[in-house]
């Protein structure tokens, strides 16, 4: 098994306004998800889009996306990078339901 290197951690933002409901069975411990950059977002140039299945799931946190933004819309460590989910509570706030790590893979 390759190590990962753990580069942050958050709840997913705007996880209420999108698909979350609808996957949120098949949403368990150690699911990976995907990051695709929203450069066209109308609300932040630096939007990171978090997704299950092709399906939005919500954002990373705009207070850490700019730099992970700049270099995924550069091209760089799209395959390098890992988003799992590390807990889930539905008992929480729904900003708050939904928690994932970022990760470098070694190679």
């Amino acid at each position: 098994m390759k190590k990962r290197i753990h580069l942050d951690s958050f709840h997913v933002a705007g996880f209420q306004y999108y698909n979350g409901a609808s996957v949120w069975a098949e949403l368990e411990l150690g699911t990976k998800l995907d990051l695709v950059p929203e450069p066209e977002n109308r609300h932040d140039e630096h939007a990171v889009a978090i997704t299950y299945k092709n399906s939005k799931i919500g954002f990373v946190p705009s207070q850490r996306n700019t730099m992970l933004a700049k270099l995924l819309n550069a091209g760089y460590l799209s395959r390098a990078l890992e988003l799992i989910v590390q807990k889930k509570d539905s008992s929480e706030h729904t900003e708050r339901q939904l928690y994932v790590g970022l990760f470098i893979k070694e190679k």
